[in-house]
């Protein structure tokens, strides 16, 4: 097909992608998918972190690249129960779940951990399903 022919063709992922096919696609098998070649920066959702290593297929789950959920609680459960808002990048990074900055974030809730606290075994005042209520 040439380039004219191609750009008469409905794409399958939706309207709002607009590069060649060739870009993702290797040309002697149109379901062969050149992974390395799509430059995810240039996106809403910047692979970082452990996003990374996610399988394509695990965000896009239809063709529609453009209906790929963005927020955290569309693809993880929410161990806290929506009661510390949708911001999880506030105490959560890309990397880990693991909350790198608990001193930080207790400052700002108005519980700064000081003197035994500081040491004290998380778990033991946060008793709840989600350890964090």
């Amino acid at each position: 097909m040439t380039h004219a022919q191609t750009s008469d063709v409905k794409s399958t992922h939706g309207d709002k992608l607009t590069l060649e096919c060739a870009v993702c696609h290797v040309t002697e098998n149109w379901t062969k998918i050149k992974t390395d070649q799509f430059n995810h920066k240039k996106t809403n959702f910047p692979l970082e972190g452990q996003h990374k290593s996610v399988g394509c297929r695990q965000c896009h789950t239809n063709l529609d690249f453009s209906k790929a959920k963005s927020e955290c609680a569309e693809c993880h459960k929410d161990v806290h129960q929506s009661t510390v808002g949708r911001d999880c990048a506030r105490c959560h990074n890309s990397n880990s779940w693991i909350v790198p900055k608990i001193n930080t974030i207790h400052k700002q809730s108005g519980f700064p951990l000081i003197g035994r606290h500081a040491a004290a075994d998380c778990f033991r005042c946060h008793v709840s399903a989600s350890k964090l209520r």
